[in-house]
């Protein structure tokens, strides 16, 4: 049906193109969609969003009259039978769409039976018909205003008082999004096209194309997003699902670290501007003097995890590039590292600061851990550059550094040494030298005699417990990683819920077919465990006696509840028997 449509389409096209050849660029641009708009326009035709009316000179003015008829159409579809029950309250249009959607509370006109179908629609006229249309079909808006963030609009100061709290709602809903220069535009006017892409974000957050999609935590992000303040400029590809409340968490997390480390993301003395926070494609995650690169995962915030230390890392790096140019790896690593441990730590974020002592107190082989620290570590420290090693070994030297000269050694050598280079770059022999000058010449080899005296401590940890009452669970899917990475190791006090929906959703929109929840479960005390499908109906129950371990699987289960008393879970979910291609 799509591609009988595209050909007659372009056959128009060419047609019009032999008739009018002396039409102006402009002319004939406005009768198809703008290349930016195109695929998401596609999208919605293909979903069955669009009227066949409204299929053409998408970038030009949409009317009043056409908006209603493309959110009558999305709402109810083109077949609906329309039972008007109310006279017309107006007196400049008789459409019947547009009687219903004025029947049921959505549309109301000028006031004075003034509807003006031909007059354009401004921005946020759209965004009151929009907010009326998913309270009407039975969006929880004040959930919404309370679970989701978005910082202040420049231009907040011409809203209509009228359409004030629509234009926070469908922003923060990410129906709408600001224009540049962080403003809304209330008096913009809409085109087509723009229209129709706002009613595909519109079905995908209010309504759902799809059995899972709708995301408990989550926004999907249909077009390019960008979240501006003062302190960061974040960029979100499309079809990218993100944490709704991601812009207040980060301006958190950007507090933190400079609070934990003493530094600042604007130094004194130096130009820089906000924070730019960009996705890295394929590349791994990434601090620099500009901002941070993350992957798609890690616009996914949960219950302190990874994507939490990520950001963390990352902006400590950025903390220390802007104070000093310090190219040093082991340094620079314990030190993003031990300012996310205080971070966690000081904000009572426990699992993630268990995960990250875990993580960093990793295992070295022997033979990796005599050549690094008996031989000439001074050496090593001036010349590594493997990562695994960089990481570990760094972290014990930070670990010393604090025990031996106070907790606030880092900020001092990155402040001090940020003083006497100022915007130069230097080696790593010159900052190497400095920092002993600021500790001691033997530094090393004083590290070198404290860590075999002290290695125990060092010795790896146990997987951190996780104490929780609900376990939101998601995998991690990415081009090299397709698994879950948590949740291994779960304590509760008499119930936990493990909530697979998120986690449907996501796998869903990577392509994949949802099949239930398989995991293998292991428990030190008596449990049952219920499963219960997307409707919230229990669909399947197991007991399991104290120290058994097995491998359980539930078709369709979206959830499940987890009862005993003072119990501890080993949960591993099996991604591939949960998800097919």
């Amino acid at each position: 049906m799509m591609h009988k449509k595209s050909r007659i389409y372009t056959a128009t096209i060419t047609l019009l193109c032999a008739v009018f050849i002396f039409a102006s660029p402009n002319m004939l641009a406005a009768m198809g969609p703008s290349p930016w708009a195109a695929p998401q326009i596609e999208q919605a035709i293909s979903l069955g969003l669009v009227p066949e009316l409204l299929q053409s000179d998408y970038q030009s003015p949409i009317t009043r009259e056409d908006f209603c008829r493309l959110l009558y159409h999305v709402l109810f579809g083109q077949e609906t039978e329309i039972t008007l029950e109310q006279d017309n309250p107006f007196t400049d249009v008789d459409d019947p769409q547009i009687r219903y959607l004025a029947q049921r509370g959505i549309v109301s006109g000028h006031g004075n039976g003034i509807f003006s179908p031909q007059d354009g629609l401004t921005r946020q006229q759209a965004a009151v018909l929009l907010t009326n249309a998913a309270r009407d079909f039975g969006r929880d808006l004040a959930r919404d205003m309370s679970f989701m963030f978005q910082s202040p609009m420049s231009d907040r100061a011409g809203f209509a008082p009228w359409a004030a709290d629509s234009i926070a709602w469908v922003r923060r809903a990410s129906i709408m999004a600001g224009t540049k220069a962080n403003k809304f535009d209330p008096q913009g006017r809409y085109t087509r096209e723009q229209a129709i892409i706002t009613m595909l974000r519109f079905f995908d957050v209010v309504i759902g194309q799809k059995d899972y999609r709708n995301f408990q935590n989550y926004v999907v992000s249909l077009a390019p997003l960008t979240i501006e303040n003062d302190v960061f400029s974040m960029s979100i590809p499309a079809n990218v699902p993100y944490y709704r409340n991601i812009e207040q968490k980060t301006l958190e997390y950007c507090d933190w670290v400079q609070e934990a480390s003493g530094l600042s993301f604007l130094p004194k003395g130096k130009q820089y501007s906000k924070i730019t926070i960009i996705n890295s494609g394929d590349g791994a995650p990434l601090g620099g003097e500009d901002g941070i690169e993350i992957q798609d995962m890690d616009y996914i915030f949960h219950d302190h995890t990874h994507p939490d230390f990520v950001y963390l890392h990352e902006l400590s790096h950025t903390l220390q590039w802007r104070a000093a140019f310090i190219d040093c790896r082991p340094f620079q690593e314990a030190f993003a590292i031990l300012n996310s441990a205080k971070v966690a730590k000081k904000q009572g974020m426990d699992f993630l600061y268990r995960y990250l002592m875990s993580f960093n107190y990793a295992f070295i082989e022997p033979e990796t851990e005599r050549a690094i620290i008996s031989s000439d570590f001074e050496t090593y420290y001036r010349t590594s550059k493997s990562d695994w090693d960089v990481y570990l070994v760094g972290f014990r030297f930070g670990v010393y550094l604090e025990e031996r000269y106070g907790d606030d050694i880092f900020a001092k050598i990155i402040q001090n040494y940020g003083a006497k280079v100022g915007a130069l770059k230097t080696s790593r022999d010159q900052f190497v030298d400095f920092l002993k000058n600021q500790t001691s010449q033997n530094v090393f080899q004083d590290f070198v005699d404290w860590y075999w005296d002290n290695k125990s401590i060092f010795a790896e940890k146990d997987e951190p417990e996780q104490q929780a009452g609900t376990v939101n669970c998601l995998p991690v899917i990415n081009k090299h990683f397709k698994n879950y990475t948590q949740y291994r190791n779960i304590k509760f006090q008499t119930s936990v819920t493990i909530d697979f929906r998120d986690s449907h959703a996501l796998a869903q929109m990577h392509g994949y077919t949802v099949n239930g929840i398989s995991a293998t479960i292991g428990t030190k005390g008596r449990i049952t465990v219920a499963a219960f499908d997307k409707d919230g109906k229990q669909i399947g129950k197991i007991t399991m006696n104290a120290d058994e371990n097995q491998k359980v699987t539930f078709k369709d289960a979206v959830t499940l509840v987890v009862i005993g008393t003072n119990g501890h879970l080993f949960f591993n979910p099996d991604f591939e028997t949960n998800y097919s291609k």
